[in-house]
Parts: structure tokens; sequence; C-alpha cells
């Protein structure tokens, strides 16, 4: 009797630990890795912290839905092939574009500015078309909304087109005069430059992109659950109803705007 009661107690443990043990795998296939890179405002490394408007507003609408999560940096080109194929992740941010809309599902739209080349204000560059691009060369994010809309236009790499890393690099090549133009936008500009050691005083914008959709959204893998898509999506729709996205946005270019 005894040794039976034994044996039932240890298949219950046994029972209990497999259950936890099962329970703890589904938590953690169930947590989403969002991969970031350096793009102030939208988001960015501080003493420790992740911060920037599109970070803090997806933060907020992953919270309000209970969805786990966890950010860690990883550099564009990477991060964007990832994603595609590996499951319960998401890339921040991500320009929408036709050319990109099969490969992720869609989170949004979150804050973004359009696209526009700038360049050194001591060089006396015009750019009115696309057409004027060919003679000059450009540094873009690798594998970024701009690198991708330049090609497609006919410009090249090693040629027109100068494929760099972080968008920090973009400004540095500026800066030295390795580079004729850069992308940027009106949100990004002034702190991207400072941020790369570069007077935002001494740039032009010269040309604005004319990319189809080009809003600002969270990418989730192809994978990723279709409730956290919808949940999501309606999520952030109620927090620019409530006019978060105004506060949040405010509270970010609000110092750049007082520093200029």
């Amino acid at each position: 009797m005894k040794i039976a009661k034994k044996l039932s107690v240890l298949l219950l443990s046994v029972l209990l630990l497999v259950g936890w043990l099962g329970f703890g795998r589904i938590q953690a296939s169930e947590t989403l890795t969002i991969y970031a890179h350096e793009m102030r405002p939208y988001h960015y490394m501080e003493q420790g912290h992740w911060r920037g408007i599109n970070l803090e507003l997806v933060k907020r609408a992953l919270e309000a839905e209970a969805i786990p999560f966890r950010i860690k940096m990883l550099n564009w080109a990477r991060a964007a092939k990832l994603v595609q194929s590996t499951e319960q992740t998401g890339l921040l941010t991500v320009e929408r574009t036709s050319e990109r809309e099969h490969l992720y599902q869609w989170v949004g739209p979150l804050v973004s500015s359009p696209t526009t080349l700038i360049g050194l204000k001591s060089r006396a560059i015009r750019v009115d078309n696309i057409e004027h691009l060919s003679t000059l060369t450009i540094g873009v994010l690798r594998e970024g909304a701009t690198h991708q809309y330049l090609r497609q236009q006919g410009l090249a790499d090693g040629v027109q087109l100068v494929p760099l890393v972080s968008v920090t690099d973009t400004y540095q090549m500026l800066k030295k005069g390795r580079v004729d133009l850069i992308p940027a936008s009106a949100v990004t500009l002034a702190l991207n430059a400072k941020r790369a050691g570069v007077n935002p005083e001494l740039l032009n914008p010269l040309y604005t992109l004319p990319i189809k959709n080009g809003q600002n959204y969270l990418a989730l893998s192809p994978t990723a659950p279709a409730d956290w898509v919808h949940s999501l999506n309606e999520r952030l729709k109620q927090l620019r109803q409530q006019g978060v996205f105004e506060q949040v946005t405010q509270h970010y270019l609000a110092p750049v705007a007082l520093s200029q």
C-alpha cells in the first residue's frame, strides 16, 4: 500500500514537472522578439534603455494586449531578412511599400515623415528630379526603403549608391564628403545629425522622393499569429484616436525644437 502511494506521488510529480516544462516552452514560443536599430527619434538606445516615438507606441499597444515581447539590437539588412523567415519576430521601423507588401504582416501605421535627400549647404548641388541623381553619389541604409527605391529607378550600387550599415554612417560619410546626398526626413534629421556629430544647420534638403505609401509600420513575420496583428492594429487605432500619438511625438520632438 505504501509502495503504491509512493508511486502515485512520484507519478504526479513527474506529470507536474512535464506540464511545467511544457508551459514554459509555450510561454517562450509566444514571446515576440522585435529587432530594431538606431533611428532617432523613432527608436534608439539611451543609457541602456530603449526609447523613441514608434518604439513607445508599439510598446504601449503590446502591453495593453498582454503580448510578451523583448527588443534586440540588430542591423537593418540582417534583421529584415531574419524576420521574413523566423517565427514570432518583428522589425521596427519599416516603410510599407508595394515591393515589401507580401514579405511581412503589417501593424500600423506609426509616425512617419516623407523621405528627402539632403546635402551640405556648402556644396552647390541641385536636384529637381530622379534623372539628376545619375551623376551623384548617395549614401543609403543597406536594403532600406530608399536603397530599394533608388535601385528600381536605375541607380546602381557602387556607382551612384553607397550602401551603409547604419543611419549614423550615412551622416558621417556626408560630412566627410564621401557621398553627395543621404536620405532623411523632417522628423529624423536633427536628432540623427547631432548623433553623428553633424551640425543640422549645415544640411540642405534638396529633393523629396515620390515613394508611394512610404508610411512606417511594425513589420511582423509572415507566421506571426493573425490575432496579434488584428489586436495590435485595433489598439493603435485607439491610441491615435485618444491623442497618444501626438502626445508621444511632442514629448520626443519638443526638446529638439527648443534646442534649435
